[in-house]
């Protein structure tokens, strides 16, 4: 369970609150508004939730942060096959075979993974970035958007 505490009202009141509980912490963020590194003694919860110079907010863990899909379903007006297909063509506009192209990726791409990019439109945004970046399209382009859809990018 992740515990954000912030100060309500004084800041320097509540870092001296903190203190006496035995609450250490490292710093503040001042985005989140909470103190960062919370160390929180034994028994002290229940004095940190009646405090009124301090608010607690439990909640659970943040989850780790993983590449997420290039899309998340066909109703969002990109068919996967489609961008499979329009990376093919690009490619070979590009005059390369699958070696040459996962050679110019430098070891990011494989050909098998191009090849299976290409044949079902399924890849990460890091795949799809360092596919437009290697056939120097937008991916406006390869998703099949135009002005008529209310891109401004051609």
């Amino acid at each position: 369970m992740a515990i954000k505490i912030r100060p309500r009202g004084n800041f320097d009141a509540t870092r001296e609150r903190l203190a006496a509980l035995g609450v250490t912490f490292t710093g503040y963020n001042h985005r989140e508004r909470c103190y960062v590194d919370v160390a929180i003694p034994p028994g002290v919860e229940a004095a940190l939730g009646a405090d009124p110079l301090i608010e607690v907010e439990a909640g659970p863990p943040p989850g780790s942060r993983q590449a997420d899909r290039a899309w998340s379903s066909p109703a969002s007006g990109v068919a996967p096959k489609d961008v499979g297909d329009r990376l093919r063509a690009l490619r070979a506009g590009a005059g390369l075979d699958l070696q040459a192209a996962a050679a110019l990726t430098g070891g990011a791409l494989s050909p098998d993974a191009i090849s299976r990019i290409e044949a079902t439109g399924d890849c990460t945004v890091r795949e799809l970035i360092v596919l437009a970046d290697l056939y120097g399209a937008s991916l406006d382009r390869i998703a099949g958007r135009s002005v008529a859809r209310g891109d401004r990018r051609r």
